[in-house]
């Protein structure tokens, strides 16, 4: 990869025209790691701004990087307005981590030389064995704890970042919302018409038509605990939506992504912090992973059940 990286450096040194040269560039810049760029990326990528007109993105890698390019010489200020229209246009998942504006083309992305980052022996032992330990049991609600026990004293007083124990979230959130949608639950549970199937699915419809807005969400606790709240909710509504069959069966038929109707992208919350602000972006997509998995456990019970049988099937022959 060294070499294909002062290759490229060499062979772009002199380019200045966005036009003619933006498409050709990055082309060979994801070469450089091996990438074809048309497998993640596209060129004048539409975007319907919020005024309604219509903008294309030089490049685009959805929810990884915005590219607009300018020739030598082109106003940045307005270049950079576009493209945070353009950001503001997108859908929140497709909102990508970085954004370039450049006005220039001249292969310095590889002329300096990195530091190498400090890596021991013990450092290398600790990393491997925090990829051993089973962190299913651990919940992403505590990354907010953790980030408050490293924080200088006077800097969390100073910014008020207190973090919220999970106790004292729940007290907050089971009267104001939650414990009406379980009592509307367990209401259409007990229904004993032929319209409870239809009663659940417009149950399910509204859960995932919910939204909340944290102000002061710092590292995002309370929304953690509200969407797992809500997605262990949503799981039992699905259970109830597909019983399980004489044979212990529970036929749900489709990809978690396509059961679940609870959407990450539905929780907001306002940091000016940019660490606390990640952590809790990052704890969320954990907790949304822990709930997947906890519904394809659901979803996958008709498998289980079968390779059980085959297994038992399978010993009676021996």
């Amino acid at each position: 990869m060294r070499a294909r990286a002062a290759a490229f450096a060499k062979d772009w040194q002199d380019a200045t025209y966005e036009k003619g040269e933006t498409q050709s560039f990055y082309n060979a810049f994801f070469r450089v790691f091996g990438v074809q760029r048309r497998t993640v990326a596209r060129y004048e990528a539409h975007v319907t701004k919020l005024d309604n007109r219509s903008g294309f993105i030089d490049l685009f890698w959805p929810g990884v990087l915005l590219v607009e390019q300018k020739s030598a010489g082109r106003d940045l200020d307005k270049a950079y307005q576009q493209a945070g229209e353009y950001f503001d246009a997108l859908r929140e998942r497709e909102r990508p981590r970085y954004i370039l504006v450049s006005d220039y083309i001249n292969g310095n992305l590889f002329k300096g030389r990195l530091q190498t980052v400090s890596f021991n022996a013990t450092m290398r032992s600790a990393l491997l064995d925090a990829c051993r330990f089973d962190w299913s049991k651990v919940s992403p609600g505590i990354f907010g704890a953790l980030f408050q026990s490293v924080m200088d004293p006077s800097q969390r007083h100073a910014q008020g970042a207190h973090y919220t124990t999970e106790k004292n979230i729940l007290k907050v959130i089971e009267p104001l919302f939650m414990e009406d949608l379980r009592a509307e639950f367990a209401r259409i549970k007990t229904t004993k018409t032929v319209a409870v199937s239809w009663e659940l699915r417009q149950f399910h419809a509204k859960l995932g038509k919910l939204t909340f807005f944290d102000p002061a969400c710092g590292c995002g606790n309370f929304l953690i605990i509200t969407y797992r709240e809500l997605r262990l909710l949503e799981t039992e509504a699905l259970k109830a939506l597909y019983p399980k069959d004489q044979d212990g069966h529970r036929q749900m038929g489709k990809r978690v992504a396509d059961l679940s109707q609870v959407n990450v992208d539905r929780f907001y919350g306002i940091e000016p912090g940019e660490f606390p602000a990640r952590i809790a972006e990052t704890a969320l997509w954990m907790m949304d992973h822990i709930m997947n998995n906890r519904l394809s456990l659901e979803s996958a019970h008709a498998a289980i059940h079968l390779m059980a049988s085959l297994r038992s099937l399978a010993r009676s022959f021996l």
